[in-house]
């Protein structure tokens, strides 16, 4: 097969040159033309129409399977080279959709963005920053929602509760609004579960600010195992084939597709501070990975210094609505009740709650589900 060639000769041309950066695939062809001359100096336009070209002849004879691989090896490269010049995730998204599309290879919107999401984490974690795996950049939104299937929505996988919201589609927030106690992250975290296991193209960012990573660890842990948290901690301990073959099916079932961050930021981790996660972080995360759904729990904790939960809500959720409508992402907010809804709640009112913080999570979410606690 031609693909079998060209893996073959990526591997002699890599070891023939130990100072090659990408072993995985030859990237000469980008770096200069037949002739052998360099292309540093090289018009992008000139770049992307020789890529075009080379990518048009080498799959025009190649069969589905072996296509792909070519497809999937030049995202990568020219991911890590854009990335390389300080280029964000959507931007990335764009140059490559450019491409695939001139080539004209029928590649899921999903798929794109899981490759270029991919590329970017492995440089990420080259460089030399921390690595937090748990094992598209939308130019107009018509575009957008002809990509969409089944699988790009979000849902909680229970018919009666999705049927309520009628799902989540890319670009649209949905809010969770509870008492504490009220299952706000165990409902959260099954939903999770249920998207990544019916989107494998799918990738999630939990921003955990309220528990810490390690807690949703055991979250994790204790609904694989089906079992209390006291019993996980055991199996852990002991190491038993019960807690190893948790761990097997966790990694095989998220891989690098759900990252965890805790309530610190990354730079502040690096540096051994305690500066907590702000709004301005959270978005310079989103847009360097720029996965399908981001879930953050909860809302206020985003707050910065000195700042009210009213004022954090007013800075927080525009800022969110822009990031979910220009990237198409979709945002799982978990917010707590209102002093007045927990009141409410209290005297046995079924009157819908309010999140903390104010209207605007109402006005700017395209749906809230409310979470009632049973009586004591």
């Amino acid at each position: 097969m031609m693909a079998d060639e060209m893996r073959k000769t990526t591997t002699e041309t890599a070891e023939a040159a130990e100072a090659a950066e990408d072993t995985t695939w030859d990237t000469s062809w980008t770096d200069a033309d037949e002739s052998g001359i360099g292309q540093a100096s090289e018009p992008e336009s000139d770049h992307v129409a020789r890529v075009v070209a080379v990518i048009r002849e080498l799959i025009s004879s190649m069969p589905h399977d072996d296509s792909l691989f070519v497809i999937e090896q030049m995202i990568e490269s020219e991911t890590k080279r854009l990335y390389g010049r300080g280029q964000k995730a959507p931007d990335i998204a764009a140059y490559i959709r450019d491409i695939v599309g001139r080539v004209g290879f029928p590649l899921p919107e999903q798929a794109l963005r899981r490759a270029v999401t991919r590329a970017i984490t492995e440089e990420v974690t080259s460089a030399g920053r921390l690595d937090f795996t748990a094992t598209a950049y939308v130019r107009r939104l018509r575009e957008e929602v002809r990509r969409w299937d089944d699988a790009d929505k979000f849902s909680f996988g229970i018919e009666e509760l999705d049927s309520s919201f009628g799902r989540l589609l890319p670009g649209e927030l949905l809010v969770l609004v509870g008492a504490q106690g009220s299952m706000k992250t165990s409902l959260m975290l099954s939903g999770i579960e249920h998207y990544l296991m019916a989107n494998q193209n799918g990738t999630v960012m939990l921003f955990s600010l309220d528990m810490a990573p390690e807690v949703i660890a055991e979250r994790l842990l204790q609904r694989e195992m089906r079992t209390t948290a006291d019993r996980v901690r055991w199996h852990v301990k002991n190491e038993t084939e019960v807690f190893k073959c948790a761990m097997k099916k966790i990694r095989e079932r998220y891989a690098d597709r759900l990252l965890v961050y805790g309530s610190a930021t990354p730079m502040a981790q690096l540096m051994g501070r305690q500066e907590r996660m702000t709004i301005d972080d959270l978005k310079n995360e989103v847009e360097t990975y720029m996965p399908s759904l981001v879930a953050i729990d909860y809302l206020t904790l985003l707050r910065k210094p000195r700042q009210s939960d009213l004022d954090c809500v007013n800075d927080v959720m525009p800022t969110l609505k822009e990031m979910a409508q220009r990237y198409g992402i979709m945002f799982l907010l978990l917010s707590q009740m209102g002093r007045a809804s927990k009141q409410l709640q209290a005297s046995g009112s079924l009157f819908s709650g309010s999140a903390k913080g104010g209207g605007i999570v109402e006005e700017l979410a395209n749906a809230q589900i409310d979470l009632f606690k049973d009586a004591p």
